[in-house]
């Protein structure tokens, strides 16, 4: 080869660097080269939506998570583990009592609770016996006592709170209890209905009276005058006791029980 060919041919292939010169591309090498790029840009869009969607989800889900469990936005109710059965429960703001507490003076009795229509007997009216003291008769009777007047002496009276009846144009206690030297010692009976054991009450006549107790009624009377039907026990272990009924001489206007002296007492502590 002469030597103005072979420098027409390192010229060929040689820049000005002294690296070996590639052929201009053909325009059929063009267009190739074209469609691969297009493809490798449309693939990398396709890759940028489909993270982008992914992305999304991803915060969505966050999101929801953190509004469900309160820690986004307004907080929800939190839910309290449901009670153990078969322990004791107590209501909000109540003391629940513990071992040992004694209940309270006016809880109700266990075997019967007084009321007006109790029956009187030589020795108590219904559970409440002469000789209690007035806490002791609080919880047979399972009622409230207050004091009645003064309260301040060796003997006083002593009411079951709520019992209040109107005769005419004024409210009376119907019964009340005398209190002597802290006990219970006599129940007077007033108004209303109140019977003693054999049926006797209020309004009663006198045969009626000698019908339910024969033979143990003596006729007296007090400093006042007023007529008295005074019955003895017949049982001699109860001999200490009366039953008293005042009588306008035909019906008993009023009556009072319990023990001597105290029974005797012509009008109330006096």
């Amino acid at each position: 080869m002469h030597d103005d060919e072979l420098r027409a041919c390192l010229l060929a292939y040689a820049d000005e660097g002294g690296q070996p010169r590639r052929p201009a591309p053909r325009p059929a090498e063009l267009r190739r080269r074209g469609y691969r790029a297009l493809a490798a840009a449309t693939t990398a869009v396709v890759l940028l939506v489909a993270l982008a969607g992914g992305g999304a989800a991803v915060l969505t889900g966050r999101v929801s998570g953190l509004w469900d469990t309160g820690v986004a936005g307004q907080p929800h109710p939190a839910t309290l583990p449901s009670r153990p059965s078969g322990g004791p429960t107590s209501t909000p703001g109540t003391a629940t009592p513990g071992p040992g507490t004694a209940p309270p003076s006016s809880a109700p009795a266990p075997s019967g609770r007084l009321t007006p229509a109790s029956a009187v007997t030589p020795t108590g009216m219904g559970t409440v016996e002469f000789g209690m003291t007035v806490q002791q008769a609080e919880r047979a009777g399972g009622v409230r006592l207050v004091g009645l007047g003064d309260t301040s002496g060796d003997c006083s009276y002593v009411v079951p709170t709520g019992w209040k009846v109107r005769v005419g144009d004024m409210v009376v206690d119907p019964v009340a209890f005398m209190v002597s030297s802290g006990r219970i010692a006599r129940v007077d009976v007033q108004s209303g209905s109140t019977p003693t054991s054999a049926g006797v009450r209020i309004g009663s006549t006198e045969p009626e009276v000698r019908q339910a107790y024969p033979g143990r009624v003596s006729v007296g009377q007090n400093l006042y005058g007023t007529r008295l039907l005074t019955v003895v026990p017949a049982d001699h272990e109860r001999a200490g006791y009366r039953i008293v009924f005042a009588s306008d001489g035909k019906t008993v206007m009023y009556f009072h029980a319990g023990r001597l002296p105290e029974v005797d007492y012509p009008e109330g502590c006096s």
